[in-house]
């Protein structure tokens, strides 16, 4: 491991921005994505960049020995109220808030730390951001409870464009859909000491936060099922009942529907893995149903099943999807019917799918995710449905082909992986 800090450009961007909105700014996101780390180092260092003097940012990290005397409610209190009492311009950075422990009242009532950061709200001149995300109190958590007094920044692992430059391998792409994004894990020199550090997060750091967090008892076992399978489908539609008759069927028959819903529920409050719901294309309703699970990492899927399920073609659609909501996409997954002849003739019916329409604003676009359309059979095949959406928004085919970006003879944008990573092409629409 060296020293290379990897700059989270776009959140510092975001982050200056909210400077000084008078609200909580709250950083979510997976564990071991950088949220610590962007806040006190990053965030730190171009605030005094922009001329603030060091005395007025204060770090404290409820984690580390040094400041375990501020996990006391009211000596934390009177210390920032001290600090920032001349009412300067200052700025208060908590890591892992959920720490502070609870002040108990005369008549038995109780004050966590979600009062204290909302009474330091109206101290003039500070400025508070916060981050949270241990066995306690999730980050997911966190947010909820400041809901209508925070502005909210998602931390992601890295998008492949903040990937790159730091590939150990001649084909990045392949290095990136087997070990992911987390910060810490791209700058690793060795792929087994990667492959070996992501292990132990699911097992050790994961696993034991939603269990300890969610007062499961016993065995891991349901959970780590839960999640291969949840790992071994990206891509595919499901739901809890899927999940259970699958288990059923191969004779796991110890674990009831409200579990499984409360462990796949328990996995997105984590951010490991996201949800797009399913839309009717004609219509735009949702379709309640089933829905895909994506995950936020794959080089954490990929430890969960012991990197011994490649399935690049539904890796690559969870990459699509991932760089969708790097760049502010809603993403759902696409259904549709078309019309299409059998051998005698006769017209059917028949249930298709496209990949993902994301929109962002007024702007829609519908995209298949197709990983090899090197024959005339295959590259039909994905147009199919793209082609039986009648509406004028823009329609696209990713493929993990080398080619060049261009519109077909049916305005389709077909383009490679690569192209996509490192060009906004829906520019060419707006």
């Amino acid at each position: 491991m060296n020293n290379t800090v990897i700059r989270r450009d776009s959140y510092i961007k975001r982050l200056m921005e909210l400077r000084g909105n008078r609200l909580i700014k709250v950083v979510t996101g997976l564990r071991r994505s950088g949220k610590s780390f962007l806040l006190n180092k990053l965030f730190k260092n171009a605030l005094i960049e922009k001329g603030i003097p060091k005395e007025r940012i204060l770090n404290i990290d409820l984690e580390s020995e040094s400041c375990y005397e501020f996990r006391v409610y009211d000596e934390l209190s009177r210390y920032i109220k001290s600090w920032a009492e001349d009412g300067k311009e200052r700025y208060l950075i908590i890591d892992e808030v959920q720490n502070i422990r609870n002040r108990i009242l005369s008549d038995g009532s109780t004050m966590n730390f979600i009062d204290l950061i909302i009474g330091l709200m109206h101290i003039e001149g500070l400025d508070i951001y916060v981050t949270g995300s241990n066995s306690r109190m999730l980050s997911s958590d966190i947010a909820t409870e400041f809901r209508g007094r925070a502005s909210y920044i998602h931390l992601r692992p890295l998008e492949y464009k903040e990937f790159e430059p730091y590939a150990k391998s001649d084909n990045p792409i392949d290095e990136y859909m087997t070990f992911g994004g987390l910060p810490y894990v791209v700058l690793m020199e060795d792929f087994h000491e990667k492959e070996e550090y992501l292990s132990s997060l699911i097992d050790t750091t994961y696993i034991r936060d939603i269990r300890d967090r969610s007062l499961l008892y016993g065995s891991d076992d349901g959970l780590r099922d839960v999640i291969r399978f949840l790992s071994s489908n990206i891509g595919s539609f499901t739901n809890p009942s899927r999940i259970l008759n699958a288990f059923k069927s191969n004779g796991m028959k110890n674990m009831s529907l409200e579990t499984i819903k409360k462990y796949v529920g328990l996995f997105e409050e984590s951010f490991l893995i996201d949800e797009a719901e399913r839309r009717n294309v004609k219509g735009l309703k949702l379709i309640n149903s089933t829905r895909k699970y994506y995950w936020e990492d794959l080089g954490l899927r990929n430890a969960a099943v012991k990197m011994m399920q490649p399935e690049a073609p539904h890796i690559m659609e969870n990459l699509i999807y991932n760089e969708l909501r790097y760049r502010g996409y809603k993403v759902f997954a696409g259904a549709l019917e078309i019309y299409d002849r059998d051998n005698t003739g006769k017209t059917i019916r028949k249930n298709a799918e496209v990949d993902f329409i994301a929109e962002k604003g007024n702007f829609r676009i519908y995209i298949q995710s197709a990983y090899d359309i090197t024959d005339l059979d295959k590259l039909m095949r994905e147009k199919r449905g793209l082609m039986s959406i009648k509406d004028s928004f823009p329609k696209a085919i990713i493929t993990k082909d080398t080619l060049y970006p261009h519109f077909d003879e049916d305005g389709i944008y077909i383009m490679g992986l690569k192209d996509f990573f490192e060009n906004d092409f829906t520019k060419l629409y707006l």
